[in-house]
């Protein structure tokens, strides 16, 4: 008789669970969907691409904090059709409550420079502040220099106007210069 060998058993494999898709991998599902780019959803969500790349990898060392990297997944559903709040809700599952090492900002996005003032508008703007504050000083020590010519001047043309005048005829040209003199500068 011959021996029969034992037949090797093949252990049953159980399936996996289903794991459910990632926000964001639904987020990149629902964008692909709709045929749009990151620099699309970038666009209308005004968040930057760097940071919408990120949450769809699950990339949370390179996010901001979670209060900011909820909002921006909120926004992006927004705009890829999704429910806001269930994103929400998922992403705070995700990411376990984790808290992120403060990170500082590597990249500098500088202005768009269409929206910046020209320089010679700033130079020019710089230049009659700086000859405004001039005229004014001048001006402000002309009037402290002549303290005494104004109040003599200020009682002349003040004497006259209190006392009867018998004179008849046309008011001299230094008085009426006085009572302009006497306008300017306010006391």
């Amino acid at each position: 008789m011959a021996k029969r060998t034992p037949e090797p058993e093949i252990p049953e494999v159980e399936p996996e669970p289903e794991v459910p898709p990632t926000v964001g991998e639904r987020l990149r599902a629902a964008r692909e969907k709709m045929k749009l780019s990151l620099e699309d959803v970038a666009a209308q969500t005004r968040i930057p691409q760097r940071h919408l790349a990120s949450i769809e990898t699950a990339d949370w060392d390179s996010l901001p904090a979670p209060t900011y990297t909820i909002g921006f997944a909120k926004n992006y559903a927004g705009v890829v059709g999704l429910d806001r709040a269930e994103i929400s809700d998922q992403l705070r599952e995700e990411m376990g409550g984790q808290r992120f090492a403060a990170t500082n900002a590597d990249v500098f996005e500088p202005a768009d420079p269409r929206r910046t003032m020209p320089k010679s508008l700033v130079i020019g703007a710089v230049l009659a502040a700086v000859l405004l504050i001039i005229v004014m000083s001048m001006l402000n020590r002309r009037s402290l220099e002549e303290p005494d010519q104004n109040a003599a001047i200020n009682a002349a043309a003040s004497a006259p106007a209190t006392a009867p005048t018998t004179q008849q005829g046309p008011a001299s040209p230094a008085k009426s210069r006085a009572t302009m003199r006497c306008m300017w500068p306010p006391h």
